[in-house]
């Protein structure tokens, strides 16, 4: 059984976030739990499915995604209210489940929604010692089009439902053409910030003024310092984003609100200044100066907190002159997330410096 599907499986049961130590008591190796972890967050980014695995204060949760709750919200009577919907349908999924597990992942807005839910008699409600057991009440599935409320039923049906809305949106002949364009780097940064209503095209660098999709698009996405040239062929609105470090992505995500589901990116931008805070502790051994060649090479000097200095060691992206760096930045990622690619790239840069550092320490001892 591999370590991704033991993590997968106790997120499932759990139903509430998890702390890596508890999770390390499952693998036994702190090192396998995190690189579990790591890959299985991935996966769930990659897969179609209605649930994803976050890190929210360094516990990690598996929980429905944000669309979710929107195609819900529009099979379901519209007097109830949109935060009310995403508790009724984290409750759906994850019942039974007690209150306090509710709070932990919803917070304590739910103390307004359980009792809209329970007076529509959508939600019913159980005691157990100091706390509630929740589940869904008996004008749930009449309120849903199902014909069961078996648990393991509401959860496939739930799926399907989003799975056809997704379909009916992207085959519908008189859908409006995507609103917002954009490059494939920055797809799954639109995804992050819960933006649907977008198109990836890969010549708005290279051809802008022969890509047909820009004469229908409102809004276009894409790399900071493009914007320029863009305004020769497109008088619409630009924003311009960046993804070299998890502060320009922070940035990114700020910029991102007022078209964005402003909770989803505020959940991501706290996980991100997590890992940014992981990363600058392990590399606070590193003594090795570096000597950035360019304004990225710099930004992620800084982010990393690497000592810097005119007499270091140069580090420099591989697209530029590199024949004279010593540190390689790659940015050559195609296909990874956007804040997997930062996490690669970091753990790449780390690893060529304690590389040279542990050269030159054998080199010092040879010598003596």
């Amino acid at each position: 059984m591999r370590d991704e599907e033991l993590i997968e499986a106790a997120l499932f049961v759990a139903g509430e976030p998890v702390s890596e130590k508890k999770l390390k008591k499952i693998i036994g190796s702190l090192v396998k739990t995190q690189r579990a972890i790591e890959h299985l967050i991935y996966e769930y980014r990659e897969r179609e499915t209605a649930l994803e695995i976050i890190e929210l204060d360094k516990k990690y949760v598996m929980q429905l995604k944000p669309e979710y709750s929107k195609a819900v919200e529009k099979i379901a009577p519209r007097e109830i209210s949109a935060p009310a919907l995403r508790t009724l349908a984290i409750i759906a999924y994850h019942q039974p489940i007690t209150q306090r597990e509710l709070v932990k992942i919803r917070g304590n807005t739910i103390y307004d929604h359980i009792p809209e839910l329970k007076e529509k008699n959508l939600i019913k409600t159980e005691p157990q010692g100091r706390t509630q057991i929740i589940t869904t009440g008996t004008n749930f599935p009449q309120y849903f089009n199902l014909t069961t409320n078996d648990p393991q039923k509401i959860r496939e049906k739930m799926i399907e439902l989003t799975k056809t809305d997704q379909n009916n949106q992207a085959n519908h002949p008189h859908r409006k053409k995507p609103q917002i364009l954009t490059t494939p780097m920055y797809e799954s940064l639109l995804k992050h910030c819960g933006i649907q209503n977008f198109k990836v095209t890969k010549t708005l660098y290279t051809q802008p003024e022969t890509t047909e999709e820009l004469k229908t698009a409102k809004i276009v996405i894409l790399n900071h310092g493009y914007g320029k040239r863009l305004k020769n062929h497109y008088t619409g609105k630009i924003i311009e984003v960046n993804g070299a470090t998890f502060e320009d992505l922070i940035n990114s995500m700020e910029k991102l609100k007022e078209i964005g589901n402003k909770e989803r990116i505020n959940e991501k931008i706290t996980a991100i200044k997590e890992m940014k805070k992981d990363w600058t502790e392990k590399t606070l051994t590193i003594t090795t100066p570096v000597t950035p060649q360019t304004e990225m090479a710099t930004k992620i000097a800084r982010e990393l907190r690497l000592p810097i200095s005119t007499h270091g060691k140069k580090i420099a992206p591989d697209h530029n002159n590199t024949k004279n760096a010593e540190i390689i930045i790659p940015t050559h990622q195609k296909g990874i997330d956007i804040i997997e690619r930062i996490n690669t790239r970091y753990k790449n840069i780390t690893n060529q410096i304690k590389k040279i550092e542990k050269e030159n320490m054998a080199k010092k001892r040879s010598e003596k």
